[in-house]
């Protein structure tokens, strides 16, 4: 399974799973591109490593509304990935400033890290999903 493809099944469990009202969004800022088109989105704020995906959630999606915060994720293919320098430099910082993070191989990963935090909606739909997910290796 490639990174892509668990993304995919990540993002799709998150429409079904998430609290309602939460948002998330997708930096696009990987991938090979055209050296002045990076100087362009580098001149624009892009920061390399930043996590994949944001995850914003309203207070009655916590388990606990005085620990609320900002997630990022940072999803990498189940067989043979790794952060690089920029990632695990970005993921600390990001800690620092209250942000919770997590690398995660596997869409049960996910859920795993978000399962204490948040009030997830137990829906048939994520289980499939995260079903179908596994059995394609993610």
């Amino acid at each position: 399974m490639t990174e892509d493809e668990l993304q995919t099944y990540v993002v799709h469990w998150l429409q079904v799973a998430l609290p309602l009202g939460s948002v998330w969004h997708h930096s696009p800022n990987e991938g090979k591109r055209h050296v002045s088109y990076k100087m362009r989105l580098k001149k624009l704020g892009m920061t390399a490593g930043w996590p994949d995906l944001e995850i914003f959630v309203p207070q009655h999606g916590w388990k606990d509304p005085t620990h609320q915060g900002p997630i990022m994720i940072e999803l990498k293919r189940p067989k043979g990935g790794s952060l690089s320098a920029n990632q695990k430099d970005i993921q600390e910082r990001l800690k620092c400033c209250g942000v919770y993070c997590v690398t995660a191989k596997r869409l049960g990963h996910v859920e795993a890290y978000l399962k204490p935090l948040l009030n997830l909606r137990g829906t048939g739909q994520a289980d499939v999903i995260r079903q179908m997910c596994e059995a394609e290796g993610g």
